[in-house]
């Protein structure tokens, strides 16, 4: 009870992250002495270590050409994420971290702070880092499960090169951590089921799943994935294989504990607001899911053991089995009570938004779609069935978790949540073009000239859908950032803060809401680290406080002015345009694109063109004009 409520104080922060810095180092050494031992092996083994590293190295080169410029997609909780990375890197333990957002991370990114300073930058080569480490890995683990030297370059291959993952690779979202270290968590997984790797393989595992486990609340669906490793084995070794397996997941969990206390405390004062922010409100609905999902798949593939030939139904079913469950997750958010879902227009958004990234050519290409559907009907026996059912599991598990979150969040909010499934996606997938190739000749001519035509088109395709994205928030911080340089050092700066009284979606109750907190605005020039300080934002609230002051005052005419559902400006924001002497610094007129739907239909931002900028404000000055 002491350690709960001590966590739940703050003070197990300062644990949570040391035991991040343990898992980076025991996972970057893990890692490191698999990579040796492959180069040691001769054959498929040193084989699928090139396209590993050629996969990683392709997608480095292809997220600096194409992939937009950090922070990608600088959402009010991007930018939070930014700023624990300043945080870590300067030690300070004890700031209040956002919870519900994990450190994994942030703590890697701290790493790149001290290297390339308090910048933006610095977070996103950290993802682009983990990008490089997912394409590396999906490609191994292809290699390794399809014992093909084609499916591990073709895995490789087509991780770089969707447009999906290009639209995160360099931006400030934690999917892409989540992505890698989940896939890092299988191949160590996999290793210990199949007795390889010895100590090494055991401590990559523990390291992975926990890295993994914290980068999103619910990355908790990988445990699944792990207890489910062994039944891809011969089905006389399965139960040793889990037994094997056992300890060093419950290891894993044990490493979770300051974080698991931080939730017992709340629950113990009788306050579970602490428990929603930790994110494990709807963990136990993503575990219920997927273990859903597990025992349909598992058992399918159980079963196509005892044919020789290829069981159409397995795959048939699979999918079958998929939307049964999305559909009953679906009919629980409808009828149900969910925290996060307000009516039925947000279960619709939702529900839409599961599926887009899906069927978005823009995001993944059809070829890939049918190097899917060959994969599903191409495995030869039944170890290679329960592989693929696996997968499909693994999938599964992540859809349902982006759908039981339930924002309804759009239009990429559903594509950063659902990111992850690109690995057991592609892995699919590079089943599919390992069997079309061996199995006809002269089609490995035309895969080639085909994988050419790819690779022309995605140097061209990124360009139309990822990299011309001009987000809303994007523009904003992008006019914060240009303008900052033209500001006195010590400025002020003044940021709506406008409490609105909202009606949730089939709920009858108003509800307060304080967009200043909603979305972050004192992170904006937080963010920007060495630039942000020249000024520091504060509340217009404020205003009378710091107006007699002899810093210099400003105005940021930002996007909660326009956050009132029927094209009006809020209250503050009329207040300050109607200061005397009230004169524009920076003005810029962007298109009103953005990332991500609002929570409430009374924040929506309406109209076609919103007018942004920074405005000196008479009073606080050098000349000390007063405020009216």
């Amino acid at each position: 009870m002491v350690l709960a409520q001590h966590a739940a104080s703050g003070g197990g922060y300062p644990l949570i992250i040391l035991f991040l810095i343990v898992g980076w180092g025991l996972f970057a050494l893990a890692a490191g002495a698999y990579g040796v031992q492959l180069w040691q092996r001769s054959g498929l083994g040193r084989r699928a270590l090139w396209a590993s590293l050629a996969g990683a190295g392709l997608a480095v080169v292809m997220a600096l050409a194409i992939s937009p410029g950090p922070p990608v997609v600088c959402t009010y909780t991007g930018l939070s994420h930014i700023t624990s990375a300043y945080h870590l890197a300067a030690l300070e333990w004890q700031w209040p971290f956002p919870t519900d957002y994990p450190l994994t991370v942030p703590t890697l990114a701290a790493f790149f702070v001290l290297l390339m300073g308090r910048i933006p930058e610095a977070f996103g080569m950290a993802n682009l880092l983990l990008f490089a480490l997912a394409t590396g890995g999906i490609a191994l683990l292809a290699g390794e499960l399809w014992r093909s030297r084609v499916a591990a370059w073709a895995g490789g291959i087509l991780t770089a090169t969707l447009p999906l993952l290009l639209l995160f690779a360099r931006g400030d979202v934690l999917s892409v951590g989540y992505l890698a270290l989940s896939v890092w968590a299988v191949i160590f997984g996999r290793r210990v089921v199949c007795k390889e790797g010895g100590l090494w393989a055991q401590l990559g595992l523990v390291g992975a799943t926990l890295l993994a486990c914290q980068t999103r609340a619910e990355a908790l669906a990988i445990w699944l994935v792990l207890a489910a490793l062994p039944m891809t084995l011969p089905r006389s070794n399965w139960k040793v294989s889990f037994r094997r397996i056992l300890p060093w997941i419950l290891g894993s969990l044990l490493l979770l504990l300051p974080h698991i206390a931080n939730l017992l405390g709340e629950f113990a004062g009788g306050d579970r607001s602490l428990a929603a922010e930790v994110g494990f409100h709807y963990a136990w609905k993503i575990l219920l899911a997927a273990g859903f999902l597990a025992t349909i798949v598992l058992l399918a593939g159980h079963g196509a053991v005892r044919t020789r030939n290829t069981p159409w139904w397995l795959p048939i079913g699979c999918l079958g089995l998929l939307g049964l469950g999305l559909a009953a997750l679906y009919g629980w958010a409808v009828w149900g009570s969910d925290t996060h879902c307000w009516g039925l227009a947000c279960n619709a958004r939702t529900w839409r938004t599961v599926a887009l990234w899906l069927l978005s050519p823009k995001l993944v290409p059809f070829a890939l779609m049918g190097f899917v559907l060959a994969g599903l009907f191409s495995f030869r026996d039944g170890a290679e069935a329960r592989t693929v059912a696996l997968l499909v599991l693994w999938a599964g598990g992540i859809v349902a978790a982006a759908s039981v979150k339930m924002t309804g969040e759009l239009p990429y909010e559903g594509a950063r949540t659902q990111l992850p499934a690109v690995a057991p996606m592609v892995l699919v997938a590079a089943l599919g073009v390992g069997q079309l190739v061996t199995r006809n000749r002269v089609f490995c001519i035309r895969f080639a000239a085909a994988a050419v035509g790819a690779l022309v088109l995605t140097l061209v395709v990124p360009v139309q859908t990822v990299a011309r994205h001009g987000f809303d928030v994007q523009a904003e911080f992008a006019m914060v950032r240009s303008c900052l340089h033209s500001l006195p050092e010590r400025s002020i700066l003044l940021a709506p803060d406008d409490v609105l009284e909202v009606v949730m979606l089939g709920d009858s109750h108003v509800t307060r809401v304080d967009l200043y907190h909603l979305y972050r605005s004192a992170y904006l020039t937080e963010a920007l680290g060495r630039a942000g300080k020249q000024a520091q934002v504060v509340p217009f609230a404020s205003l009378s406080e710091v107006a007699n002051g002899s810093r210099p005052l400003y105005w940021l005419r930002s996007l909660n002015c326009y956050r009132t559902g029927d094209g009006s400006l809020t209250l503050s924001c009329q207040r300050a345009l109607a200061l005397e002497g009230l004169q524009p610094i920076c003005e810029t007129t962007i298109e009103n694109h953005p990332y991500t739907a609002d929570f409430f239909e009374e924040t929506r931002v309406l109209g076609q063109n919103v007018l942004l900028g920074i405005y000196a404000v008479p009073g606080g000055q050098e000349e000390g004009h007063a405020v009216p």
